[in-house]
């Protein structure tokens, strides 16, 4: 039993730079050999998941083979509910969630179900912020330590397609472009009361300071719009040219792989904004398997680990599903150009702890509906 071969490895690479983070390499050796010999002790770690991120079980697998990784897979609004309904019978089952944003924050926080990460977090490229996108460690909590988000995908603001047959994108600088009055009955829009990245889209509108809830009425009270469930339809409407625009519309880049004759546009002149996705991570409380959920927590988090889930998921998806780690020191070879982030561009973490709260963005939605039907 080897206990000490992954951290002498992220030893060399990082070199040990660590006083700013207040341990020695002694001290953080020390406390990851024991966890990592606890966690071997207790021989598995149950982890919860969706997004198709369980392609990168079998890494983790090869780099602690001692450790039995057992992956339950779902939407991650089931998942949460399933485990708060087993929590409340007195069965703690699940170790670690990787999660979407909303359903962390509203049902497990809520429910005082996790834990905080920073004292979790123990190899020192992790700890080591130079390391993560404008040098930050991004919680999606309110106390900043609890929901740990990881990803950070552009292009999501709007999600935005247009039929390429049918529209010239020149005409598109502002997303102020996409409501004018010449698309008035010419616009799909996924229902707001969708679950998923909807939500991390209306907070990017509403929070925009170019943009604001004068932009919300305009969406939903002017334009007239089809509005549809689900994840397919919009895109298909598009494709076929039904629509020529579709607004809050998921997965675009895996439609103009495919080879449908749609696309998104270009950077707006109101920026565009980074979303996690299905990229936050939490650690719950009473957890069966503590510090084995703590090895897979660290693991994920390094270098190694979102490298491998960066390219595992892109692989497994033939390309077509992009992850962008907020992590600078992974490779980006697998992001095309457009979904690359770049720098002096203006970006909105629309998932910050002081958006999360969508009351405010529903009830202006409802109320702009409502005076759309009347009209």
């Amino acid at each position: 039993m080897q206990l000490t071969r992954f951290p002498i490895v992220i030893a060399i690479a990082i070199g040990l730079n660590l006083l700013g983070h207040g341990l020695s390499s002694a001290n953080w050796q020390t406390k990851w050999e024991k966890t990592l010999a606890a966690a071997i002790e207790e021989g598995e770690v149950r982890v919860f998941t969706g997004g198709g991120y369980e392609a990168v079980y079998p890494e983790f697998q090869k780099a602690f083979p001692d450790i039995k990784l057992i992956g339950i897979t779902g939407r991650g609004s089931q998942i949460a509910l399933r485990i708060m309904a087993e929590r409340r019978a007195g069965k703690y089952l699940a170790d670690v969630c990787i999660c979407g944003i909303t359903t962390p924050y509203k049902i497990l926080y809520g429910g005082k179900a996790v834990v905080p990460l920073r004292p979790v977090l123990v190899l020192p490229d992790i700890l080591d912020k130079s390391n993560w996108f404008e040098k930050k460690h991004r919680y999606v909590d309110p106390e900043g330590k609890y929901i740990f988000a990881f990803m950070g995908n552009v292009g999501a603001a709007g999600q935005i397609a247009y039929n390429t047959n049918l529209v010239d994108p020149k005409q598109f600088k502002s997303y102020w472009d996409f409501v004018k009055p010449k698309w008035r009955g010419k616009v799909a829009i996924r229902h707001p009361k969708e679950p998923g990245a909807v939500k991390g889209s209306l907070r990017f509108f509403y929070f925009n300071p170019e943009l604001g809830p004068k932009y919300l009425r305009a969406l939903f009270g002017e334009l007239n719009a089809t509005y549809y469930r689900g994840f397919a339809q919009g895109l298909d409407w598009v494709a076929r040219g039904k629509y020529p625009l579709c607004i809050l519309c998921p997965n675009i880049y895996e439609g103009k792989k495919q080879g449908l004759p749609i696309d998104q546009p270009s950077l707006l002149k109101e920026g565009t904004s980074l979303s996690p996705g299905y990229g936050s991570i939490v650690k719950f409380k009473n957890a069966p398997n503590p510090n084995a959920a703590d090895v897979f927590i660290n693991w994920i988090l390094s270098r190694e680990g979102q490298a491998k889930l960066q390219s595992t998921v892109a692989i497994r998806s033939r390309g077509t599903r992009i992850l962008n780690s907020l992590r600078n020191d992974v490779p980006k070879d697998h992001i095309p150009k457009e979904l690359q982030r770049i720098k002096g561009e203006k970006y909105l973490f629309a998932s910050q702890p002081q958006m999360m709260d969508m009351s405010p963005i529903t009830k202006l939605i409802n109320k702009t509906l409502a005076e759309a039907k009347k009209k």
